[in-house]
């Protein structure tokens, strides 16, 4: 009997431990996403009124020609919503993996890792 005991008391505190063990959602702090980032060719300004804009250099786009957005950030839930002509919004998904104050990162729905370095 105490064995049996002793095996159930031995699951049941595995079972918390691999339940606490679970990854935790990160919060980040959508302050350091405030300001200018570059990745290659393109750029995006987010303001802190969760809107901003987004253009290409490499499309001949400058930012007086950018193309406007808002967004949100919750855990790492990271949400553009695209602003088409028309009035039309395309919200586009990732997935938030780092941010710091020199550095953006966030995955796509493809699995795509997009880096940004913020500009002064």
């Amino acid at each position: 009997m105490r064995r049996i005991v002793s095996r159930i008391l031995i699951g049941m505190a595995l079972s918390v431990l691999v339940v606490s063990c679970k990854d935790k959602e990160e919060d980040f702090d959508e302050n350091l996403l405030v300001g200018k980032w570059v990745e290659g060719t393109e750029y995006y300004r987010y303001d802190d009124s969760h809107s901003g804009v987004t253009w290409d250099t490499g499309e001949d786009m400058s930012e007086e020609e950018a193309l406007p957005f808002t967004w949100s950030l919750s855990g790492t839930r990271f949400v553009h919503y695209h602003i088409m002509e028309g009035g039309q919004i395309v919200p586009q998904t990732y997935t938030m993996t780092k941010l710091s104050s020199t550095l953006l990162e966030y995955r796509d729905a493809s699995g795509y890792n997009h880096h940004f370095s913020k500009l002064n």
